[in-house]
């Protein structure tokens, strides 16, 4: 089925703020050499983030000197076991993470080595009614 950007965005607002909002990072790591988080909510399979882009955690700088992993355990350190307060996506795929901590975790849509920069699993196989979006570098997602 095709769609306008528009509802695309729409669509991919919904989603991640219906798997996302009000669960806390259980865990976090690098699985395959992909870094990844998992969120725990009540009553809910685990939601799983794979990262594959640049982040931003705000609203600090980038600590100078520090390679990209180093960057990225820095940051998942700084918002584990963390509340997410709010969620949203952006017509270029860049997904924000709000913490109850005030930290805002950003994985930006544009990353250059790769054509899904992050997805992000409701926890369940989509054949057992499991929700995956996976956004598309540049902008635009595809949902299942």
């Amino acid at each position: 089925m095709t769609c306008t950007a528009e509802e695309s965005l729409a669509a991919a607002n919904a989603l991640c703020q219906s798997i996302l909002l009000n669960s806390y990072v259980e865990s976090y790591g690098v699985s395959h050499q992909v870094p990844f988080i998992e969120f725990r909510q009540d009553g809910k399979p685990d939601a799983w983030l794979s990262i594959d882009t640049r982040l931003s955690l705000g609203p600090y700088e980038n600590p100078q000197g520090m390679t990209t992993d180093e960057l990225v355990l820095l940051y998942m350190h700084q918002i584990n076991l963390q509340r997410v307060t709010a969620v949203g996506c952006s017509a270029q795929a860049d997904l924000q993470l709000q913490f109850e901590n005030g930290l805002m975790l950003t994985l930006h849509g544009d990353a250059a080595d790769t054509v899904e920069p992050w997805q992000l699993s409701s926890g369940l196989p989509t054949n057992e009614g499991g929700r995956l979006i996976i956004a598309l570098s540049g902008g635009g997602y595809a949902i299942w």
